[in-house]
């Protein structure tokens, strides 16, 4: 497609607010979506809008970006990060510090200028894929979740959207969809509460991001699927003898 330019609006804002909005703001903007950093009561909002090609950009000075995107964003986010990971009570105060600050300034320029931003503090990651209307209800009970196993994780959770499609094993098959990614932090263990995330989200029909961490299987996947016979199906004939079959797939399609 032509290309074109993208204004960057974050801000934050209650987390019941952004939420309530979430779904009618998606309706009428090219690209939103927030984080929510578990326990607090904030979410940063990130809204783009699509600009002509020839519109004028718009950045902050170069010293006040690096501030924000290295200093800030990646250098003392991993300090941070670190310092949680070796004193678990830290979490808490190091969501509340980054959930007001998450925010940067506004922005305008070449669309991948605007949609790539540097993330140099690596973490593990899970993706939930929910009809968008258990948005709310999916968050409620996370949020309880969390509260009740009194849940220590500084990285945030991220939540988009995207249109319904046709294809037999893609998340968004004939549904509007959301989706939840949780992060945890590399030096931290990932698996318990990446699972947690995934199932307390399973009661709202939550398929899994294919290229992220999950603990499903074909039994759980065939019925979160209505076209997953036919997938299978499709794919022995393709391959009879399963020679493109390897370990993970036998568990995730069955053999």
């Amino acid at each position: 497609m032509p290309a074109y330019r993208l204004e960057l609006v974050e801000t934050t804002r209650p987390l019941d607010e952004a939420a309530g909005e979430f779904l009618a703001t998606c309706e009428s903007e090219d690209h939103h979506e927030i984080f929510w950093f578990p326990r607090t009561d904030r979410a940063t909002v990130r809204t783009m809008t699509r600009l002509p090609a020839d519109a004028p950009r718009r950045r902050p000075p170069r010293a006040a970006e690096l501030l924000q995107r290295e200093v800030l964003g990646n250098g003392a986010w991993e300090m941070l990060c670190r310092a949680a990971a070796l004193a678990p009570p830290l979490s808490r105060p190091v969501a509340e510090i980054a959930s007001p600050v998450f925010a940067g300034p506004r922005t305008a320029d070449d669309f991948a200028a605007v949609y790539a931003a540097p993330r140099r503090v690596r973490f593990h990651e899970s993706e939930w894929a929910l009809p968008s209307e258990h948005l709310e209800p999916a968050l409620a009970a996370l949020r309880a979740r969390f509260a009740a196993e009194d849940v220590r994780v500084t990285f945030p959770l991220e939540i988009r959207r995207t249109a319904a499609d046709d294809v037999w094993l893609s998340t968004a098959f004939e549904r509007e969809t959301v989706y939840i990614a949780a992060h945890r932090y590399h030096r931290e263990e990932a698996g318990p509460y990446l699972l947690l995330v995934e199932r307390t989200l399973a009661d709202n029909g939550a398929r899994p991001h294919w290229g992220k961490m999950h603990w499903l299987g074909a039994r759980e996947l065939s019925r979160l699927y209505p076209r997953f016979e036919d997938f299978r199906a499709v794919r022995r004939a393709a391959d009879p003898e399963g020679q493109l079959m390897t370990p993970a797939l036998r568990h995730l399609l069955g053999t």
